[in-house]
């Protein structure tokens, strides 16, 4: 999972690296982006964009597992 993935930027690598990945932003801006580099750089296959609040997780992932998640410099705060 890249949490806060904003325009995929390294959620792009993961999935070109052979992962499985699913993107989650806010922004339903930075996923269209997301989903136009992920489509661009041929990694359609292997990802999935959720438009989301990263604070509601449980809500809407319920009991979906992940293998590790990222999130990177201050998406946090």
């Amino acid at each position: 999972m890249d949490l806060a993935c904003g325009i995929g930027r390294h959620f792009t690598p993961l999935a070109k690296s052979g992962f499985r990945v699913v993107g989650i932003d806010i922004s339903p801006e930075y996923v269209a982006k997301a989903e136009d580099l992920a489509a661009t750089e041929g990694v359609s296959g292997s990802w999935r964009f959720i438009t989301r609040d990263m604070r509601r997780l449980k809500e809407y992932l319920g009991g979906y597992r992940f293998d590790a998640a990222i999130c990177m410099f201050t998406s946090l705060g």
